[in-house]
């Protein structure tokens, strides 16, 4: 059971900042493991690390008096295995072999995974355009607009020591962040961006062959039935008798009917309710 007892250095407000990889409104596991957790990427650049590099060293030398800070888990003494190196809170964007994009955008930058606990969730916000100088939570429909791999912000940040197991070092707990509308989105992740992708490229929503079709065989089907005239047939007349011709009859000719597809009766325009239809003969 590890005796170290946690120091703290609170209140640093880093910035301004570049956010990556930002889950601030809602937690998630980290890697699938653990608790769930708030997290987002800060990019520091050269002179940001360096002065915030000399209060972590000295929190860590404040610390560890028996010098963990110095373990980098590179050497293997006597075929035994080193311990962990320590973790700093920040590394080099070089020590994101995943995220090879990174040194490419951001050369000789550091960056910093800055998380916080399910139950005490980061405060997002953004500057209170009513009161210059206050903050108010970003409203939920702004989220997308401000909230990217790029943007510019201010965290607010505590850095806090522990260990645990053969697990030391110094970790970045997330209090706040301020989100301003500046920045330029970049594309860090190994798939694409789309509009990058298709650059040059220009295409329009088209209808499927055969849409139509299908549109028009669910519409309005009509059915009617036209009667057709009737003679009365009459026997021959008697030679020399002059006979009349027979009046022809008209038969009345049904009533056209007309009916939706799934059989609904309706009018020939095909709007309901059906209007009555009234033969005038």
């Amino acid at each position: 059971m590890s005796n170290h007892v946690p120091q703290y250095l609170n209140g640093k407000v880093l910035g301004p900042v570049t956010s990556l990889w930002a889950h601030l409104f809602q937690a998630r596991q980290f890697k699938g493991k653990g608790d769930p957790r708030f997290d987002v990427t800060l990019v520091l650049n050269p002179e940001q690390h360096a002065a915030l590099k000399v209060d972590v060293q000295a929190l860590a030398v404040a610390a560890f008096p028996n010098g963990e800070y110095n373990r980098n888990g590179a050497v293997v003494h006597e075929g035994v295995a080193p311990q962990s190196a320590f973790q700093w809170p920040y590394i080099p964007v070089l020590g994101k072999p995943k995220a090879p994009k990174l040194a490419e955008i951001y050369p000789g930058h550091f960056v910093i995974s800055a998380k916080a606990f399910a139950d005490s969730p980061p405060e997002v916000m953004v500057p209170n355009p009513a009161n210059p100088g206050t903050y108010i939570p970003m409203p939920e429909g702004q989220r997308a607009q401000l909230v990217f791999d790029g943007a510019q912000c201010y965290a607010g940040v505590d850095f806090a020591t522990y260990e645990s197991g053969d697990n030391v070092g110094v970790r970045a707990q997330l209090n706040f962040i301020v989100y301003y509308g500046a920045g330029t989105k970049v594309a860090i992740g190994a798939r694409p961006d789309v509009n990058t992708g298709m650059a040059g490229i220009s295409i329009a929503m088209q209808q499927p062959e055969g849409m139509a079709q299908a549109a028009s065989a669910q519409g309005m089907a009509v059915q009617g039935v036209v009667g057709k005239p009737a003679t009365v047939a009459t026997a021959p007349a008697p030679v020399g008798q002059v006979v009349q011709p027979a009046a022809v009859v008209q038969q009345a000719a049904p009533v056209q009917t007309y009916q939706l597809a799934d059989g609904t009766p309706c009018n020939a325009d095909g709007s309901t309710p059906v209007t009555p239809q009234v033969d005038f003969t």
